[in-house]
């Protein structure tokens, strides 16, 4: 992994090696795509590939550590189910971003027990007993 500087930030840059017949082909940078969901593209002679993210971007359940969608985010693929949150996410979401068609089940317990309820579209901002006290989802 290697980090680029543009624009006063760091930018990280990933790549991997295309192994094929037991060869190096060559190596190809891991990208994000216009959607915002990750893309690999690689260069064989002349031709060039781009692989799309195997998750559209337009079906993902994306929680975040602050209101309106801000601070630490993290992303589930639908028929995600998290029994537990890690110890930095539980009890530590503050808003919701459902893309498209998507809907995700939350729960104030571990294994999906204790309060739960459905999120069917986007919570800028969680309110009431769901601010802050997730414990356990299932993206659906």
């Amino acid at each position: 992994m290697t980090v680029e500087k543009r624009h006063g930030a760091p930018k990280m840059r990933r790549s991997v090696k295309l192994i094929a017949a037991g060869m190096a082909i060559a190596p190809f940078p891991l990208a994000d795509t216009v959607a915002g969901g990750p893309s690999i593209a690689f260069d064989v002679d002349d031709l060039t590939f781009q692989l799309p993210s195997a998750i559209p971007s337009t079906q993902q359940v994306r929680v975040y550590t602050g209101p309106s969608c801000t601070g630490v985010e993290r992303c589930f693929s639908p028929g995600t189910t998290v029994t537990s949150l890690v110890p930095e996410w539980n009890d530590r979401i503050a808003s919701i971003r459902v893309r498209g068609s998507g809907r995700v089940f939350v729960c104030l317990s571990p294994h999906l027990s204790g309060p739960c309820t459905v999120f069917p579209s986007s919570q800028p901002i969680l309110r009431g007993p769901f601010h802050h006290a997730i414990s356990s989802l299932r993206t659906i």
